[in-house]
């Protein structure tokens, strides 16, 4: 049987590295998004393919999309998240805006983008 791929976005640390991690150790081919492949140098290390990708711009997305036209992803983790660390009372509407953004757009967003593969 071929080895299954696995993308996850905000590999780059956290629950998203371990995930890589994770994945690789179970033989799964490993694709990891990060805002700044530079930020994602231990992904690399553990064997993970880093592409770029920031969940809330539509031109990154696209251009991940066009990127991987041709991979079949076998399952799909957007895992990339924002947490404004602020009391509902205190926080700016701005701040509340960017998480929504992060955690409940972008992932909707880059699914859509990914159907093809999927």
């Amino acid at each position: 049987m071929a080895s299954r791929t696995v993308l996850i976005t905000g590999a780059n640390r956290g629950i998203g590295l371990t995930f890589v991690k994770a994945y690789k150790a179970l033989g799964y081919n490993v694709i990891g998004t990060a805002r700044k492949v530079q930020d994602a140098a231990e992904a690399s290390s553990a064997g993970a393919r880093v592409l770029e990708l920031d969940v809330t711009n539509e031109a990154s997305i696209s251009q991940l999309a066009a990127e991987l036209k041709d991979v079949t992803i076998d399952l799909l983790i957007n895992n990339a998240g924002l947490l404004v660390r602020d009391k509902v009372s205190t926080a700016a509407s701005g701040e509340i805006i960017d998480q929504f953004q992060v955690n409940a757009l972008g992932p909707l967003l880059v699914t859509k983008a990914l159907l093809p593969n999927l």
